[in-house]
């Protein structure tokens, strides 16, 4: 798809693409943070069950459940909508991501719980996989590429 604004401004359009290169780069990424995510809410809210009581993990695991929701996708779709600024957030939320994840597999070898290290390992795999993607040539082609049709947006589509 073309946008042509020659009418109005006499500047030649710029082409929109629906997947440009490096979009699956994003989606991705979006999953594997999105697993990662959960995975690191289990762990806190099954850590967390041994000292609080049912109640208490329910209110915080609903309040850590809406502040990783609202991390993940906000930023996100910013980055869509041409905030470039957004992609070094993300990928410092998934540097932060994988440190919870280490340091709750590590507490968990403590606990003496086999299964959750195992679930502990496959959350911080799930969520190197989105490092790697965040960090991809791809991906920030990607970035660049709805930074670039955003900005041509708010300069020549103005009215």
């Amino acid at each position: 798809m073309r946008t042509n604004d020659n009418k109005t401004t006499g500047a030649e359009g710029i082409e929109i693409q629906v997947f440009p290169r490096g979009m699956w780069y994003v989606i991705g990424a979006v999953v594997c943070m999105a697993v990662s995510l959960a995975i690191l809410l289990v762990m806190i809210a099954i850590l967390i069950s041994q000292l609080v009581s049912f109640q208490v993990v329910l209110v915080v695991s609903l309040c850590l459940f809406a502040f990783e929701a609202f991390s993940l996708v906000t930023p996100t779709f910013l980055l869509t909508r041409g905030g470039a600024k957004w992609h070094r957030f993300l990928k410092y939320l998934n540097l932060c991501v994988v440190g919870m994840l280490a340091i709750a597999g590590v507490v968990t070898l403590f606990v003496g719980s086999p299964n959750l290290v195992s679930v502990a390992v496959i959350g911080l795999c799930f969520s190197l996989v989105s490092g790697w993607l965040y960090r991809t040539g791809a991906h920030a082609e990607c970035v660049e590429y709805y930074r670039s049709i955003w900005e041509y947006r708010r300069q020549h589509m103005q009215g």
